[in-house]
């Protein structure tokens, strides 16, 4: 059977689900709450027949076109890649406290 390392920048990774409930078959891609991250993101290997199948349904979806979820041929070049996408923004990252200066918070009158 032939891999793909396929490398996750989403927090919690995702399932990759092929064919209908209740024979669907599932991969969980690891995230980047996992323990081994590299450049903010999980490595996992998966099967390169179950990748083409649930790829080419989500070309489009916006965690591949921004860099979220990328494959590549070997775990090496995963972390080259992962590196270099380190600063790319995925929409998942803490919000920065200071864009929020002199916002002051509502007061909650006492009871």
């Amino acid at each position: 059977m032939e891999f793909v390392t396929v490398a996750c920048r989403l927090p919690h990774g995702l399932h990759l689900d092929v064919g209908d409930l209740p024979g669907q078959k599932r991969v969980t891609l690891n995230g980047a709450n996992k323990s081994r991250v590299i450049g903010g993101a999980g490595i996992t290997q998966v099967p390169k027949d179950h990748w083409e199948e649930w790829a080419k349904t989500r070309r489009d979806a916006p965690y591949i076109k921004n860099g979220s979820i990328f494959i590549t041929k070997s775990e090496t070049d995963a972390m080259k890649e992962a590196d270099n996408r380190a600063k790319d923004k995925t929409g998942f990252e803490q919000t920065d406290p200071n864009v929020f200066k002199g916002i002051t918070r509502a007061e909650v009158p006492a009871e």
